[in-house]
């Protein structure tokens, strides 16, 4: 469960009704992976994936597209990470990938298709690693010339400097691109915009002065992460400093 990266993490029965719940689709996508994990059970993402596949049916657009491929990543998260279900998994996160790529002009969509890209690494052949690396770094470069005050495109960019090789120049830029992120703000749900990252922020810095043994700096990001985010599971992983 530690290994999971929550970036992060309803019913519709109509598309009049798509519109009402519009703002509240990250939340509830998250609540029903955090209940899949409490249950032992895969329906409830499954049930939010079913409708949200009837809104991008009924209407092809790069919310719909985000907000289904936002709930395969989750699916993907869950088959690997708590089912260890790697074929599985590898099936979530290729159809969430497929789903962003007519989407290449949207910051919000190319910041979530480098996480994507980055995390599908790993069921991938080692020859296909450094292809897949860069293309996730291209899109956080994309997403962030789209759009330089994306926070979650900040996030993408540095997560995919965090586990690139020292040799290739890993971990030289996490710290200026997270610092960048904190100041900016995360967007207003009633734009239906994803408002996720900026706990994920705040985590990651910590894992690189962790990783540089700079445990000073990493305790003071931690606790203002954690007087912003008390509940966040992964910043309380790392509480033990």
């Amino acid at each position: 469960m530690k290994a999971i990266v929550l970036l992060l993490s309803f019913s519709i029965m109509s598309m009049q009704a798509q519109k009402q719940e519009k703002e509240g689709l990250q939340q509830k996508i998250e609540e029903a992976f955090i209940r899949c994990i409490e249950n032992e059970s895969e329906q409830p993402l499954e049930k939010i994936a079913e409708t949200l596949t009837l809104a991008f049916d009924q209407n092809d657009t790069v919310s719909t597209r985000y907000w289904l491929s936002y709930a395969r990543y989750h699916q993907a998260l869950l088959a690997a990470e708590i089912n260890q279900k790697k074929k599985q998994a590898e099936s979530y996160i290729d159809a969430a990938i497929l789903l962003l790529k007519p989407s290449l002009k949207d910051s919000e969509s190319l910041a979530l298709l480098s996480l994507q890209t980055g995390y599908s690494i790993r069921f991938k052949s080692y020859f296909a690693m450094m292809g897949l690396g860069q293309d996730s770094r291209n899109y956080a470069e994309t997403a962030l010339s789209l759009d330089s005050n994306n926070l979650r495109a900040h996030y993408a960019l540095a997560i995919n400097n965090f586990y690139t090789p020292k040799v290739f120049g890993g971990g030289s830029e996490v710290e200026a691109i997270l610092k960048q992120a904190l100041a900016l703000a995360e967007n207003s749900i009633n734009e239906n915009q994803p408002t996720w990252g900026k706990d994920s922020v705040y985590e990651l810095l910590v894992k690189h002065y962790k990783k540089e043994e700079k445990y000073s700096l990493a305790k003071k990001y931690l606790a203002e992460g954690l007087a912003l985010f008390p509940e966040n599971k992964q910043l309380k992983n790392l509480t033990e400093l």
